[in-house]
């Protein structure tokens, strides 16, 4: 049976090449970080979480950016699950975010600051606006002629989606136990 090569989707050329710019510079900006710490120390201050938290989870990003970018580029199926677990966790995280928001605004203000009223309006935006792009590059990772480029076509849909949303809560649950979640 001879085996016949396929013309890779613009989308993904276009996909792969940014994961690997912006793995690029994510992995960069975390070497940056890690490297001038002691002068920028007083950043992290501000935005409630720990550096190393910080860089760590960046190193991470950036490398498995660089690798789905690179199995993007080459049509590897592992690639494609990289790539829509990507898109479909950052969409559960920025969900999961909206939804606990006022939680952690309390959390954060419990005798009622004025910057409650200011606050959540910013992260409603910035949060909510994230989804839309993942879910739509998710959903085009989805669509057939993506699945059958990556040889994916014979697995079922659902349990895809299933299981990367399994995944996804083990991810969570795992970041939310190792306190690392941003």
């Amino acid at each position: 049976m001879e085996q016949t090569i396929k013309k890779q989707p613009l989308g993904i050329t276009v996909l792969s090449l940014f994961h690997l710019i912006s793995g690029f510079i994510v992995l960069t900006t975390s070497s940056l970080i890690w490297l001038y710490l002691d002068r920028i120390s007083v950043l992290f201050a501000l935005i409630f979480t720990p550096a190393e938290r910080f860089i760590s989870a960046g190193l991470i990003a950036g490398i498995v950016l660089i690798l789905s970018g690179v199995l993007l580029w080459k049509g590897d199926k592992w690639g494609y699950f990289i790539a829509s677990f990507h898109y479909l966790v950052g969409a559960v995280q920025n969900i999961t975010t909206i939804l606990f928001l006022p939680l952690f605004m309390t959390s954060l203000f419990p005798n009622g600051n004025p910057q409650m009223l200011i606050l959540p309006k910013a992260f409603y935006w910035f949060y909510g606006i994230q989804v839309a792009p993942q879910l739509l590059l998710f959903a085009y990772l989805c669509l057939p002629s993506i699945r059958e480029y990556f040889r994916v076509k014979n697995h079922s849909l659902g349990k895809i989606i299933l299981i990367q949303l399994g995944a996804c809560v083990a991810v969570a649950l795992f970041a939310l136990l190792a306190g690392v979640w941003f």
